[in-house]
């Protein structure tokens, strides 16, 4: 928080290891991000780099709602992936004003015992001509962004968990 009680940034810190191979968690990760259907995602582009994609979607409230603009690129090494992605959200409505970008990135390592997944990922919310008294709307305002932010990691672990068994069950017969 600032000095003056606002939220300055949010920061979601996350690091695990997963007992897959690294090459399994790349291409779980790719697919999870690049072909799986989204329906609250409204536009859905590829750059001409496939490693860029871009996204955007609007999510409502009772009060208001949110626009938000998704860009986001894989790098891949011999032995790294990384995938760092820019989040643009814009409040309407009640909203008005109210604006946020989230800046992120995840690291995809092998280890001895799997794989280290790391994520870093910053929510900077701010204020453009609100009114005297914002505070429930701001409220509502911060409280829905980290309940997105929380709802699509849960959706992410899903959607690896998902591709991952999905991979290791294929060919076995019951």
């Amino acid at each position: 928080r600032n000095f003056d009680g606002n939220v300055a940034y949010y920061q979601h810190v996350n690091k695990v290891t997963i007992p897959y191979s690294y090459h399994q968690v790349c291409n779980a990760l790719w697919k999870a991000v690049h072909e799986q259907e989204e329906p609250a995602f409204g536009g859905y582009e590829m750059a001409p780099d496939e490693n860029v994609i871009i996204k955007s979607r609007v999510r409502a409230s009772g009060i208001g709602s949110m626009v938000q603009r998704y860009i986001s690129r894989f790098y891949k090494e011999e032995d790294r992936l990384v995938l760092v992605w820019k989040m643009s959200t814009e409040g309407d409505g009640a909203f008005n004003g109210l604006h946020a970008e989230e800046t992120s990135w995840m690291c995809v390592r092998p280890t001895p015992n799997g794989v280290m997944l790391e994520v870093c990922a910053q929510q900077v919310p701010m204020h453009f001509k609100v009114a005297n008294n914002p505070e429930p709307a701001l409220s509502k305002f911060h409280t829905m962004l980290q309940e997105f932010l929380e709802t699509d990691k849960i959706q992410m672990e899903k959607t690896l968990e998902k591709l991952l068994l999905d991979d290791v069950l294929t060919g076995i017969e019951c």
